[in-house]
């Protein structure tokens, strides 16, 4: 039987070949009539059968921008950075508003003053001291000016026990109250009486009274 076939086909190879050759131009030529180049359009297209790859960079529109998503949750908290290098050092600063260490001209200090003590009689000499410190020094020593409770101001004391004032040069020392005091004195570090020094004074009361106390208290104030 398979020589039948195999002495068949070597005896009509040539017919075969012709025949084949026929009709793969038939096929081709009705795919090109039936089918012309160009000729799909919309109409022969099915919806949703065409797919992105079927079309060229560009030939699809872009579609608008969805809605923005929701907040993610807030990741876990880094590890905590290296210390940072240490920063330059700054520029000086202004110098203090008395440099000189002198306190400039028509500034006023002001202070309270309190003295008292015990007197024991004859033997007792009666007297103590205290001090006023200015706290800033004047150029010159000021002028002392006492003013002893009840009495009145000279014109280069222009306040009052609360409200103490001194003219330029000047220390104005006002005693609001005082017991068995017989004096009030102001000296220098020197202790020449009715002088100042130019960082402060001192205060001396004798008592007017043995076997009683002694005191006297106020306020000051000095202006360079």
């Amino acid at each position: 039987m398979l020589r039948r076939i195999a002495g068949y086909f070597g005896g009509h190879a040539l017919g075969l070949l012709a025949l084949f050759v026929a009709l793969a131009g038939t096929s081709y030529a009705a795919t090109s009539s039936l089918v012309p180049k160009n000729s799909v359009g919309t109409r022969q297209v099915i919806n949703h059968s065409l797919l992105k790859v079927d079309f060229k960079t560009g030939q699809l529109p872009r579609g608008p921008a969805g809605p923005q998503g929701p907040d993610g949750s807030q990741g876990a908290q880094g590890a905590q950075g290296a210390q940072g290098a240490q920063g330059a050092q700054g520029v000086q600063g202004p110098p203090g508003p008395f440099p000189g260490g002198d306190l400039p001209p028509g500034k006023t200090v002001r202070g309270d003053f309190a003295l008292g003590r015990y007197d024991t009689g004859a033997a007792d000499p009666g007297f103590t001291i205290t001090s006023i410190s200015f706290g800033f020094r004047f150029a010159t020593a000021p002028t002392p000016r006492v003013i002893l409770a009840g009495g009145t101001p000279p014109p280069q004391c222009p306040g009052t026990v609360s409200a103490p004032e001194a003219a330029s040069g000047n220390l104005c020392i006002y005693e609001a109250d005082f017991l068995n005091r017989a004096s009030l004195v102001c000296f220098d570090s020197a202790l020449n009486q009715d002088a100042a020094d130019r960082a402060g004074a001192i205060l001396r009361i004798l008592s007017s009274a043995d076997n009683a106390g002694v005191e006297s208290h106020g306020t000051w104030a000095a202006t360079s």
